[in-house]
């Protein structure tokens, strides 16, 4: 039950009701969804650098942890200043260090090949800044969605889906689900109410869902 600022989990501990209040407060639970929504676009970010699977796990375990001890220090300055944009700063300095770090060990094991080697990780194909602003948004939309609809009855979640994701309209929905109108406006609205409520200053609801594509469907 959400009332305020303020909601209680399942076990009647008080917890902030905006995903990055509640990091803040240092909840466990908050923060192990701020890990789940930011997670996927860490490693798409490593993964762009050309950066293998394990050495992408390996530096978003640095991220999160450089994230927890300097969280309090991230503000909006300005209006196109974003957590974003911040975690994407604070990863790619990690990428450089890994790599640094991966380089010095190379050149210690296996002399200058192995040092040069290790500089020359392939990268992925240059993609427009467009495209890759698609996928983030699509990504952080999609974890989004995982994380807030489990919470919600069958017919809620199809509802809502069809409507704000696949921009179906109501009256064809209410049909479809065999459910009145009115059950498809109430959907709609309780979970963007949730889901803006949650991820309040983390995630552009209106922005990404308007410039990604359709989101994978959640179970």
């Amino acid at each position: 039950m959400i009332d305020g600022h303020v909601q209680v989990d399942r076990k009647g501990v008080a917890t902030s009701s905006t995903l990055l209040a509640g990091v803040r407060a240092r909840e466990p639970e908050a923060w192990q969804r701020f890990m789940s929504l930011y997670r996927p676009l860490v490693l798409y970010w490593c993964q762009r650098k050309g950066l293998q699977a394990a050495d992408a796990e390996d530096v978003a375990q640095e991220v999160f942890g450089a994230v927890a001890k300097a969280i309090d220090q991230f503000h909006r300055n300005q209006a196109r200043d974003s957590l974003r944009g911040w975690l994407r700063t604070i990863t790619n300095n990690a990428i450089v260090d890994h790599i640094r770090r991966a380089s010095r060990q190379a050149a210690g094991v296996g002399g200058s090949d192995a040092h040069r080697g290790m500089e020359d990780i392939p990268s992925p194909s240059p993609d427009s800044d467009a495209v890759v602003g698609r996928d983030e948004n699509m990504i952080l939309i999609r974890q989004a969605f995982e994380l807030v609809l489990g919470g919600y009855k069958d017919h809620t979640r199809e509802a809502f889906w069809r409507v704000v994701v696949e921009k179906q309209k109501p009256e064809n929905v209410a049909q479809a689900l065999g459910v009145g109108v009115h059950v498809v406006y109430l959907a709609k609205s309780r979970v963007l109410n949730r889901l803006q409520e949650e991820f309040d200053g983390l995630v552009d609801l209106e922005r990404d869902l308007d410039s990604s594509q359709t989101p994978a469907r959640t179970s």
